[in-house]
């Protein structure tokens, strides 16, 4: 968890793969890879707990197995054998030197190539996204091994010549999908994007035009292309060898964690942006059931519908009644972060606009940044559901919103 709030492991999620991996059936290893299945007890003693379903795969209990064959599950290719010469805690140890490994050299490659604050920016909005304990998950660590080694290479090698950038935001949102658990894909698209944009803007002579503006949509086109074809070719391939139509259920669950089979309205799906924008803050967790979503709708509904009422006065009923609804800390909380954002764009709009020393973006430029800047909210706008519910992770789709936004003053300090 972010920032102030309690750290917890992502032990619900670890548990799921380790029970992935242990219930991998060497007697068929290709059926099963392409199945990936889950070990599970049939009864109601304790269900939906993968630590509960793990134990019992352990010990033997576990009868009943259910499908995740719409997932690559690549990280499996690596967990296993480390599991079977070192235990999992150590396996935990590993992924979190790696990963801290990594961390530093991006921090020193952008301290030599962007500068020590745009380096410090990226520390703050990783560190305040809860890097230190993803590096100690399953669930998180692989993703984040992808983006750092991708950051990493984009920095030391200075690659600039445009079909080998194809090429490897191609492979990174390839790898992205064949090892992420639907965590945080967004990353490893935007952050070695970001420390590409931030390094040209740190030369002199670097001018914002329309070229770059098309090496940008195209380089994220590449990646979009790795990521989505890698996971229709697991659909495909699975269809394939099992034929139990996994093309369908894959299909299926797009529609479902896109909010379609809850008919998620456009406030459900703001709420869904609302709720991830939340966790980065220092206050308590959020309710996360959707008990409270419907609180909150039928409060709107009946603010609205109240006869004789003004839209001012239907407003502060609204406010209210949600205020009531959620905790004291997080009303302050809320109000701290909107206080914050306000006094923000009041020191950067006079910045933009009479500042005689900035950088030579023009519009162009703030335009391409302001749409990156809302590339992980409209990921989180889109799949709404699985926003909504899994909050917890999602969240940090937002690590390199958070950079741009710490960093974008110091940015456009530099004399035309």
């Amino acid at each position: 968890m972010p920032f102030g709030q309690m750290p917890v492991l992502s032990n619900f999620t670890d548990a799921i793969m380790l029970n992935i991996v242990g219930t991998l059936d060497s007697e068929e290893p290709v059926r099963s890879a392409m199945r990936m299945s889950v070990s599970y007890t049939p009864d109601d003693r304790d269900p939906g707990n993968p630590p509960y379903d793990l134990k019992n795969m352990v010990e033997g209990r576990a009868a009943a197995k259910s499908n995740y064959a719409r997932y690559w599950h690549g990280y499996a290719a690596i967990l296993r054998p480390l599991l079977s010469v070192i235990g999992f805690s150590d396996v935990r140890k590993i992924s979190f030197f790696l990963s801290t490994l990594l961390f530093s050299m991006t921090l020193l490659l952008l301290c030599r190539r962007t500068g020590w604050k745009v380096a410090l920016g990226f520390a703050i909005a990783m560190i305040g996204a809860d890097f230190p304990l993803s590096a100690f998950c399953m669930a998180y660590s692989g993703v984040f091994l992808v983006v750092l080694a991708a950051t990493c290479i984009i920095l030391y090698w200075n690659v600039r010549d445009e079909e080998r950038l194809l090429f490897l935001f191609l492979l990174w949102g390839s790898l992205a999908a064949f090892i992420d658990f639907l965590t945080v894909p967004v990353v490893t698209c935007l952050l070695p994007l970001f420390a590409m944009i931030f390094s040209d803007l740190h030369q002199e002579a670097f001018r914002w035009n329309w070229p770059y503006t098309r090496r940008i949509v195209r380089l994220g086109m590449a990646w979009a292309a790795g990521y989505l074809l890698t996971w229709a070719a697991k659909w495909v391939l699975a269809d394939v060898v099992l034929g139990e139509g996994v093309i369908q259920n894959a299909l299926h669950q797009i529609f479902y964690r896109m909010g379609g089979a809850e008919k998620f309205t456009l406030f459900d799906r703001f709420l869904a942006v609302a709720k991830n924008i939340y966790m980065l803050a220092p206050f308590s967790t959020v309710p996360d059931d959707f008990a409270a979503r419907q609180a909150l709708h039928q409060i709107i509904f009946d603010a609205a519908h109240t006869e004789g009422l003004a839209f001012f006065e239907t407003l502060t009923l609204l406010i209210k009644e949600v205020c009531a609804l959620l905790p004291a800390s997080v009303i302050w909380g809320l109000f701290l972060a909107a206080l914050t954002v306000l006094v923000y764009i009041a020191l950067l709009v006079p910045m933009i606009m009479f500042s005689e020393k900035r950088w030579c973006l023009g519009a162009l430029g703030y335009l391409s940044l302001a749409v990156l800047f809302l590339v992980p909210y409209l990921w989180l706008f889109v799949t709404a559901n699985h926003a909504f519910v899994h909050c917890v992770f999602t969240f940090r789709n937002q690590i390199p919103s958070v950079w741009l936004f710490l960093i974008l003053p110091h940015i456009m300090k530099k004399k035309t």
